[in-house]
């Protein structure tokens, strides 16, 4: 089963927010309707996977986005993680990234709070 809901002000302006069933929730960012958009994969671990509900997340950002936009976003969603937007891990691939990274369309992306061990 899946449920979406697609939001469209009188500017075109757009939102989606789409529920497979599975786990995974795709929220689509606001984007004008001529924008060029990307859709990325979060995913969250340990207390950031509790924060946000969900092991994955696709997200739809504008073209030229970096991992900082992606942040924005979500907290903007998902205030709560606030507690930890200083200290979150960030990876694609498998290489730790910066937050000026930019996004590429289809791109993975690993929000992991910083590692502990004792």
């Amino acid at each position: 089963m899946s449920v979406s809901i697609s939001l469209m002000n009188s500017s075109s302006d757009m939102a989606l927010i789409t529920w497979s069933g599975t786990g995974i929730c795709r929220i689509s960012g606001v984007a004008k309707k001529n924008d060029v958009i990307m859709i990325v994969r979060a995913e969250f671990y340990s207390r950031l996977r509790e924060i946000v509900g969900a092991s994955t997340l696709e997200l739809t950002l504008p073209d030229n986005a970096t991992v900082s936009d992606l942040i924005q976003q979500l907290l903007s969603e998902y205030p709560k993680l606030r507690d930890f937007q200083n200290s979150m891990l960030f990876g694609i691939g498998v290489e730790f990234v910066e937050k000026n990274r930019a996004l590429r369309d289809g791109d993975v992306i690993a929000i992991m709070p910083p590692v502990q061990g004792g």
